[in-house]
């Protein structure tokens, strides 16, 4: 006689098992140290009343009652997976809880339907087999439950068969399963009294094959989990970067705005410096030069005003002298501390025409910006502006970008005291960056963070969904801090999406029972190993012909050769990749797809990993040149395996044609030539510039100076006071043309730097300054005992500007100027250290600048040039130069220049 289930120890430890699984959890409540821990309590009920029908299976006559309990089990389960078939739900028995998770319930339907199968169902109708796929259906949903908690570290797969399964109900469905296969292959004899009994050996050959079956749905679920996470995951991967590309560029686009109008405004700001007074016809002249139409398209206007802090009242409203010295009525008639009307603005039309004189100051937000700028020193963006309330018949928003023209802040209503401003059509800055056809950032939100109160929408897309999840980036202009935030429509990404994951968990879920049911028939049933042979062939042909047309449709180039060399298989992409049909391949030899100087290389590469050596492209991934059928070399990208059967070694390789980004690549280094070559033009431009504007302006400083000294005294106190200020225009003028020149001069000089002793060069300076350092009884110290490789007179030159800026911003005690330096590394790490007035915070980059100055021409003269020099001799010789400062407290000023190597 047969072991009946009861008898069988594995089938009562199964039982037994399961009902202290259920149990266990059950103990643990909503106490438990992770929410995957909890069990519901009808699932318990239901563990419970299975177990029961187990035991009642196990008992002579007690099949009734396992089928009875079995029915009650489909029913229950039943009714709520027909109410969610139908897309009726159940009400839940807490926040977003189902009394069943849908997936457990299909699990139990199956236990349920194998109860009642095992004791209705004929056992020449195969009733043993469709016992024991149920089995493997509920352990194959258990175990899947459990892979897929493990793959995502304790959470849920996502996918809809089985989302929302825990730890305890997958295990119970699990151990369910195996209950179920250990009681199948005695189900047989369980109600048939005729049925041939079986000897002891063939219940061990019956036991080996349930686990091998067993191992094999084990691991093949356990294989198709992983690769669907790792499916699901480029899928995500694709999706994530191709929306963190596009709002990237939206961000880019925005930032190059910023700093293509800054340009423009430090452009304006440069015509202020090099003119006493700009007149309307040099601002139109300027701007029409500049083509803001066709550079800056997202501009609305270009403005200039003047700060104006006593204006005059002539009863109708507040007037004050333009630049041209004419009256100018300054609207609305607001009493304020200061004033800004616009003097200038552009384009010149009808609308803009009526803005002059508008006081900008009214609109707290200009004004604000205003006042940043002037706290700056530097370019200060505003808040958004609506500029509507300015006339825009387009009602467009935006913001504006403010630089202050003048240093010179207290002296009021200076001619040239003000700031220019450019505003922007945020709406037309987006539209740029959204030209592309392929963009799934399609909906947008931008958020000032720098807002007064709270954060600030600088825009935002009408269907933008807050409550959807969105991707964002930081962004820094000007002084204020942006978030951009975007997300995609639906539907913008279908194009990346794929139904790989998909085909994975379907596909792989069947084959994992495809091959359970081979091995369980074939390793525990022989007899019917031969009935069923066909069947079984015909299923695998079907799960070979599923793998193969993965790898067939797969994009990346799939070719796998022996240790000779010659290709087994190539799938479509690696044949279009190479021109070439795959069935043709098969056999071919690898070289005939490689230039020939790779060739032999590649045979002895195979020579060497047959003989057990070093494998030293495997693993990596490598870059060649390919060779298509028609003799096109081509470049590619190779991911190369290699793996061992039956005691041969097989390779596999990945190929991708990396044409574009090859020629992508060429582009951006074709980009980085013209671009040094520009960047040469505008230094010779300079340089031109600076040198032949000498000529024309020392004859108009020298018959100036004539005139001053001819005509002093005779004619009117006015006169003489206009030639003073031509005099000193033209003589600053020289000495700004002059140290443009020198900063032209600088990297242009064509000789080559060589071995020079930086102690050497700082002395040469102070003897220089000689003069200078006895007049103001200053103390010079040298400590630089060293060469580094530069160009002598450069290096001269800026222990010269550095020791002459000691010199000039000082208080009214000797200077003292120490020069020192350490090595660090692969630099020299100098110091020039002075005991002057120092400098603010806010300042220490600005002053490297060019055309920056920090004080009036009446406090310290110069022209703002000599660091900007300083700047470009240290980044020039491969270093950086910075300050540290606080005022009053002296400057040190630092500056990096490599190591000089020895000869090899």
């Amino acid at each position: 006689m047969p072991k009946s289930p009861g008898r069988d120890p594995v089938y009562f430890s199964v039982v037994v098992l399961l009902v202290a699984v259920s149990v266990g959890f059950f103990a643990l409540g909503p106490s438990g140290p992770t929410e995957m821990l909890h069990i519901r309590p009808v699932t318990v009920v239901l563990t419970l009343f299975v177990a029961l029908a187990f035991t009642f299976r196990a008992r002579e006559g007690g099949q009734p009652w396992s089928a009875l309990i079995g029915v009650l089990v489909v029913l229950v389960v039943g009714v709520q997976l027909i109410l969610f078939i139908i897309g009726i739900r159940l009400p839940p028995v807490a926040a977003n809880e189902q009394v069943i998770a849908q997936t457990f319930a299909a699990g139990m339907f199956c236990v349920g339907a194998a109860l009642i199968i095992d004791s209705w169902l004929p056992a020449h109708w195969g009733r043993h087999l469709l016992f024991g796929m149920l089995g493997a259906i509920v352990a194959g949903i258990g175990a899947l439950g459990l892979f897929g908690l493990a793959v995502n570290a304790m959470n849920p797969l996502d996918y809809g068969p089985l989302r929302g399964m825990r730890l305890p109900s997958a295990s119970i469905l699990l151990l369910c399963g195996i209950s179920l296969l250990s009681g199948a292959r005695l189900s047989v004899f369980a109600g048939d009294a005729s049925a041939p009994h079986r000897h002891g050996e063939e219940d061990i050959r019956d036991r080996t094959g349930l686990a091998a079956g067993l191992v094999m749905l084990v691991v093949a679920l356990g294989t198709m989990a992983l690769t669907w996470r790792e499916a699901q995951n480029h899928v995500t991967e694709q999706t994530n970067d191709a929306v963190q590309a596009s709002l990237t560029r939206v961000g880019a686009a925005i930032q190059a705005n910023a700093l293509g109008t800054t340009a423009l405004l430090d452009g304006l700001l440069g015509l202020f410096a090099a003119s006493v007074e700009v007149e309307r016809k040099e601002w139109f002249d300027y701007l029409e030069n500049v083509r803001l139409g066709e550079r800056y398209p997202e501009l609305i206007a270009v403005g200039y005003v003047r700060e104006v802090r006593q204006p005059l009242d002539d009863g109708e409203g507040l007037i004050a002298h333009d630049v041209e010295g004419r009256l100018q009525s300054i609207w609305p008639n607001m009493r304020s501390d200061v004033h800004y009307p616009i003097v200038y603005i552009a384009p010149d039309n009808e609308i803009t025409e009526r803005l002059i004189g508008h006081d900008v100051a009214i609109d707290q937000r200009h004004r604000a910006a205003i006042d940043a700028a002037r706290a700056t020193r530097a370019v200060a963006m505003s808040a958004t502006i609506d500029f509507s309330a300015y006339g825009d018949t387009a009602g467009r928003r935006g913001y504006v970008l403010v630089a202050p023209i003048n240093d010179d802040a207290t002296v009021a209503d200076r001619p040239g005291n003000g700031y220019v401003y450019a505003a922007i059509d945020i709406d037309r800055v987006l539209a740029r960056s959204r030209i592309t056809g392929d963009n799934p950032a399609s909906r947008l939100r931008i958020i000032d963070e720098s807002a007064s109160v709270d954060s600030e929408r600088v825009f935002a897309d009408a269907d933008f969904d807050r409550n959807t999840d969105f991707r964002s980036v930081e962004l820094a202009l000007a002084g204020r801090h942006w978030t951009v935030q975007a997300q995609s429509r639906p539907g913008d990404t279908e194009a990346l999406q794929s139904d790989v994951p998909e085909f994975v968990l379907l596909g792989g879920s069947l084959c994992a029972l495809v091959l359970f049911a081979i091995t369980w028939i074939l390793a525990g049933h022989r007899a019917r190993a031969m009935h069923l042979a066909a069947a079984m062939t015909s299923e695998l042909r079907k799960s070979e012909r599923a793998h193969q047309a993965i790898t067939d449709t797969a994009i990346a180039g799939i070719i796998t050769s022996d240790s000779d060399g010659s290709i087994l298989y190539m799938n479509r992409a690696a044949a279009m990749i190479f021109g070439v049909q795959a069935e043709d391949m098969i056999g071919k030899s690898l070289t005939g797809m490689m230039p020939q100087r790779f060739r032999h290389g590649h045979q002895v590469g195979l020579a060497r990993v047959r003989d057990g050596g070093p494998r030293h492209v495997i693993g990596n991934t490598i870059e060649m040149s390919g060779l298509r059928a028609d003799g096109v070399e081509f470049p590619i990208e190779i991911l190369l395996s290699c793996w061992n059967s039956e005691g041969q070694i097989f390779f596999t390789g990945f190929v991708r044609d990396i044409t574009d980004r090859r020629n992508a690549q060429l582009e951006l280094e074709r980009k980085t030539r013209e671009l040094e070559r520009s960047n040469a033009d505008l230094e010779q431009f300079a340089y031109v510039a600076s040198h032949d504007l000498q000529e024309p302006l020392r004859m108009v400083a020298s018959y100036v100076q004539l005139l001053s000294r001819r005509y002093r005294g005779q004619l009117d106190a006015d006169a003489d006071e206009f030639i003073a200020f031509a005099v000193d225009g033209a003589t600053r003028m020289q000495r700004l043309i002059q140290d443009l020149l020198g900063y032209a001069r600088v990297g242009r000089s064509g000789k080559l730097p060589v071995p020079t002793h930086v102690g050497h060069c700082a002395e040469t300076a102070v003897a220089h300054l000689q003069g200078g350092i006895v007049e103001s009884g200053a103390r010079v110290s040298v400590v630089a005992d060293f060469e580094v490789m530069v160009e002598p007179s450069q290096l001269t030159q800026l222990f010269q500007n550095l020791i002459v800026n000691a010199l000039k911003f000082r208080e009214r005690i000797a200077p003292e100027i120490d020069i020192s330096a350490t090595r660090e590394g692969e630099f020299w790490h100098m110091r020039v250290r002075d005991n002057g007035i120092g400098i603010e915070p806010q300042h220490r980059e600005r002053v490297f600048s060019i055309f920056q100055r920090l004080h009036t021409r009446a406090e310290y003269p110069g022209t703002g040039i000599g660091l900007a020099i300083c700047r470009k001799i240290v980044e020039g010789g491969g270093g950086r130069i910075w300050v540290d400062s606080e005022p009053g407290q002296g400057s040190v000023f630092h500056f990096t220049l490599p190591v000089m190597k020895e000869p090899q």
